[in-house]
């Protein structure tokens, strides 16, 4: 069964989990801040590049203003936009927040997967005022030594319907200790495409994508994609020293830079020391869409990701995973 780790203990390290994890959780965020591998000693993740974060996001017209100053087509304030959302009581305002930590329990059971369950609480006045779920809860499992792979489901309680402009994100920004920087790719139809490899015009920041994304850091890592070309990036594969790949069965796009649902930036390249959000759910169409996107009060929804990191004699392996 399951058993609460008392406060104190859910701040610190976790060890032993699947026979090759400790991890860390930062119980301000709900992110991951922290994966120590006792198998290759390897450690993905700190304060400042957290894995699997959740965030929900808050949109004004100041925000669709900006995108359609970017956009190529001009006068499209009736498909990009939300008119009046200014005037609802409260004013909308720009915000981008974490849940918080509010219970962390583990189990640890004979035939089980080690796990743990971190339930979130997010601030009411979102919930109230825009459409952030009441609650949220986060499993993280941990199938075996063998395969260092994590397991994630969130899932979303009690979702506000709201016409007002909003988005949320699950957020992968792994960071490699003793490394100064890395590499990412995305799986784009079966074809691994770096980030930087985007015609100019194109959706820099927003893309679909297939199996996920992936982060290689190499001895010496290039900003842009290997000569050998981004849609065959074997040479940085065999030569990375460590890999990671996140997946996800149930949100197919990927936010490069600061996490917002807009296809931008659509001429400079994105910032890609953000990681990679997966954008679980956007509200920012004005056309042709559901306006009041929300749940009934007892219904819930469930986003499946993966985290795998893998060996470089392995990195060449890629395949859709599907979460248990």
């Amino acid at each position: 069964g399951w058993e609460r780790i008392p406060d104190p203990e859910a701040a610190g390290w976790i060890h032993g989990l699947g026979g090759w994890a400790s991890v860390r959780i930062d119980p301000t965020t709900g992110g991951l801040v922290g994966m120590k591998s006792a198998t290759t000693g390897r450690s993905w993740a700190n304060a400042s590049k957290p894995l699997a974060q959740f965030r929900y996001q808050t949109l004004t017209e100041d925000d669709y203003a900006t995108w359609r100053s970017d956009y190529l087509a001009k006068d499209c304030d009736y498909e990009y936009g939300k008119p009046g959302q200014q005037t609802a009581i409260p004013t909308p305002t720009h915000q981008l927040v974490s849940p918080t930590l509010g219970s962390l329990w583990r189990r640890s059971a004979v035939g089980e997967p080690d796990a743990l369950l971190l339930k979130l609480e997010i601030p009411q006045p979102l919930h109230r005022d825009a459409g952030a779920p009441a609650a949220a809860e986060l499993k993280l499992r941990f199938p075996n030594a063998s395969g260092e792979v994590i397991e994630m489901d969130l899932v979303l309680i009690n979702k506000t319907a709201t016409r007002l402009g909003e988005a949320a994100f699950f957020t992968f920004n792994p960071s490699l200790d003793g490394t100064a920087a890395g590499s990412w790719w995305m799986d784009k139809v079966s074809e691994w495409v770096s980030p930087l490899e985007v015609v100019d015009g194109g959706s820099k920041g927003l893309h679909g994508i297939s199996s996920g994304v992936r982060f290689d850091v190499t001895s010496s890592t290039a900003t842009h994609a290997p000569s050998s070309g981004a849609h065959a990036p074997s040479s940085g594969i065999h030569a990375s020293s460590a890999s990671m790949h996140a997946s996800s069965l149930d949100a197919g796009l990927v936010v490069w830079s600061s996490p917002d649902p807009f296809p931008s930036p659509i001429h400079k390249d994105p910032d890609l020391s953000e990681g990679a959000s997966f954008m679980l759910w956007n509200n920012i169409w004005n056309t042709n869409y559901v306006s009041r996107l929300g749940w009934n009060p007892s219904a819930t929804a469930k986003h499946c990701h993966r985290l795998a990191p893998l060996q470089p004699d392995t990195a060449t392996a890629w395949h859709r995973h599907d979460a248990s």
